[in-house]
């Protein structure tokens, strides 16, 4: 629970409605200016002042506040700026939300939990977006490669992975860790969340992994590619160790 008021007092003291300059309304129904006026009569005039509401998006831009405010050029298109919405950070294009409840997992204190994935179709992209709830844990990702396909692909005993993600922490801070993984056979992949270092805090991980089937295309031809790099990048890894030894 003091985890939970830590998070909410941190976040406040950033976007806390008091410290706002304005708040505006774009593309707004006529009937909502009766509201604000019915809410003038009691709110305080200061928080009155703080929200502005624009029927389009050309209203917003007549506005004295947007022209002392605003850049076209770093607004979205969608508000009448130019930015490309293409180019805007997932966290405001809403790629990030999700409508449904997603799975979760809680790793006890000095402990870990492996999630399992199977990959029945080759070649397939593996999209994943996964976040820790608060604090951290360590996280990797293994592809184990099998032979044959759905449900009677056989993985091999003690065949060392390809690593889709080295060991290194998740931080509740940097947010989702959205991206995608490719594969060209089919197979299992592993996610490991490690929570042993952890003396006495367990951690929660919400996630989504998605497998989906890549067809002969460029996106293909890009995967395997990808593929051949991670493989020759651990091939060099397993030289150097081999030397050291």
């Amino acid at each position: 629970m003091s985890d939970m008021y830590a998070e909410i007092s941190r976040v406040s003291a950033e976007v806390y409605p008091q410290m706002q300059e304005k708040m505006c309304l774009v593309n707004s129904p006529t009937w909502m200016s009766w509201v604000m006026a019915a809410f003038s009569k009691i709110l305080p005039k200061k928080s009155i002042e703080k929200f502005e509401m624009f029927t389009s998006t050309e209203q917003m831009w007549n506005s004295k506040w947007a022209n002392e405010r605003l850049i076209r050029a770093a607004v979205p298109t969608f508000l009448g700026g130019t930015f490309p919405d293409q180019e805007m950070p997932l966290e405001l294009t809403g790629a990030l939300r999700v409508h449904a409840p997603v799975p979760e997992t809680t790793v006890s204190a000095r402990s870990s939990k492996t999630i399992t994935i199977e990959v029945p179709i080759a070649p397939a992209s593996i999209a994943y977006n996964i976040y820790v709830v608060a604090r951290g844990i360590n996280c990797s990702a293994e592809f184990i490669e099998g032979t044959g396909g759905g449900e009677e692909c056989v993985l091999p005993k003690n065949k060392k992975g390809l690593m889709l993600r080295e060991v290194s922490k998740l931080k509740a801070e940097d947010g989702s860790q959205v991206g995608v993984w490719h594969v060209d056979t089919p197979g299992v992949v592993k996610v490991t969340f490690d929570n042993s270092y952890s003396m006495l805090r367990s951690k929660t991980i919400k996630y989504t992994i998605e497998v989906k089937d890549i067809k002969e295309t460029a996106t293909a031809a890009a995967a395997a590619q990808w593929r051949a790099a991670a493989t020759e990048h651990g091939n060099k890894e397993t030289k150097l160790s081999d030397k050291s030894v």
